[in-house]
């Protein structure tokens, strides 16, 4: 009776996503779980959303993407 209404799975699993606030430093740093990781320069003393799953993390402002560093990778770096 519901089989007709029920939509498909989506293509990739739920990942977890742990959201925090920021503020970034006069060297363009934000510290996460006592980590550091680069943000263009630009953002200095900005606050900005830091969004960390088990394979990646990710640096917001105003909503955009601005940075981002994943599992294997050493720069976090992310041109604007």
């Amino acid at each position: 009776m519901e089989r007709p209404a029920l939509a498909t799975l989506p293509a990739e699993e739920y990942e977890f996503a742990d959201w925090r606030l920021a503020r970034v430093s006069t060297d363009y740093h934000v510290e996460f779980e006592r980590y550091f990781y680069s943000v263009p320069h630009g953002l200095i003393r900005e606050q900005v959303d830091v969004r960390a799953t088990s394979r990646t993390i990710e640096v917001f402002f105003k909503g955009k993407r601005v940075a981002v560093k994943t599992a294997g990778s050493s720069s976090l770096f992310l041109k604007v």
